[in-house]
């Protein structure tokens, strides 16, 4: 069966890092911190006060890796090129050894990435563009025809996009239309002879969806690399099982309102991070993207009569 190379998004934890760098390297994949989405506080300055912390403890566990000074496979995720954060982001790249890759998120313009291609040091081995928007899909091929050496390969963030659309309940790997979408930044990957990194699955113990996943994206040939959130994962990434039969795809017709109603209750019962994500007691991550859907829809005047949502 294909394998992807997993790109491992971790909590920044100082306690037996170098030896789960070491699983991770030993599964053929790259440690990866987020300055992004993950680390937002309630108002303005707490958010730019956890960035700084996370920024100075990545900087801590990147000096924990010997040798130093040398390449050692962590990555990152910066704010975008436009953010107030993007700045200090650039300058702790500057310091870091170098690094495997650099995601640059939310890129919705070819100049965006090229802004941030004109900036990072050219220590950084990759620099991936997150296309996670409408609007980034409008734009595609503009954005796939930037040239530099560092940029060979695009990311997908399906829940920024899910919310970009105003999709609600969203379209995870279990849905027709994200494989829709996949196939989209297939060709146009293929067109440009890049590579594709796919979005993260966020059912955590469910190694069997996992597997049915990576039987779901063998046929598309620019997905090369898997971004995911668990060392299981991360492991099945370098050797997938044969997939078990699984449920019907999609979940089961109830009312977007209940749906709604449900996640948000398990988003506010579960939430880490300062609000930023919650990992449910199925361990399932839910996304802030998905959440802010919910409550869109809960704010929503209701319709007469409610329509059962299928997908």
């Amino acid at each position: 069966m294909k394998t992807l190379t997993p790109y491992h998004f971790a909590p920044v934890r100082a306690e037996g890092f170098v030896a789960f760098h070491a699983r991770v390297k030993q599964a053929g994949g790259h440690v990866c911190f987020d300055l992004e989405d993950s680390v937002q506080g309630p108002d303005a300055a707490t958010t730019r006060a956890l960035k700084a912390a996370r920024r100075r403890a990545i900087a801590g566990l990147s000096a924990q890796l010997p040798p130093p000074g040398r390449p050692h496979g962590l990555g990152l995720r910066l704010n975008p090129p436009d953010s107030a954060h993007y700045a200090p982001d650039l300058a702790l790249v500057r310091q870091l050894p170098p690094l495997a890759c650099v995601f640059v998120p939310k890129v919705e313009t070819p100049a965006a990435l090229a802004q941030a291609l004109r900036e990072l040091p050219a220590t950084v081995g990759s620099v991936v563009p997150v296309i996670e928007s409408v609007a980034g899909f409008a734009q595609l091929a503009a954005i796939l025809a930037v040239r530099h050496p560092a940029f060979t390969a695009l990311a997908f963030g399906h829940c920024d996009y899910n919310l970009s659309g105003g999709h609600f309940p969203f379209h995870h790997q279990t849905s027709p239309r994200y494989w829709a979408w996949i196939r989209t930044l297939d060709a146009a990957a293929r067109r440009a002879g890049k590579q594709l990194l796919n979005s993260p699955v966020l059912q955590l113990d469910d190694d069997a969806a996992f597997a049915r996943m990576l039987a779901r994206a063998r046929p598309f040939a620019s997905l090369v690399g898997q971004i995911t959130l668990c060392l299981a994962h991360t492991r099945l990434c370098a050797a997938p099982p044969s997939p078990a039969a699984g449920p019907a795809m999609g979940p089961a017709a109830t009312s977007r309102r209940a749906l709604a109603a449900g996640l948000v209750r398990r988003f506010e019962r579960h939430r880490l991070d300062a609000g930023a994500f919650a990992l449910d007691g199925r361990r399932e991550v839910i996304s802030p993207h998905e959440y802010a859907a919910a409550r869109r829809v809960l704010l929503a005047p209701a319709p007469a009569p409610a329509e059962p949502c299928t997908w």
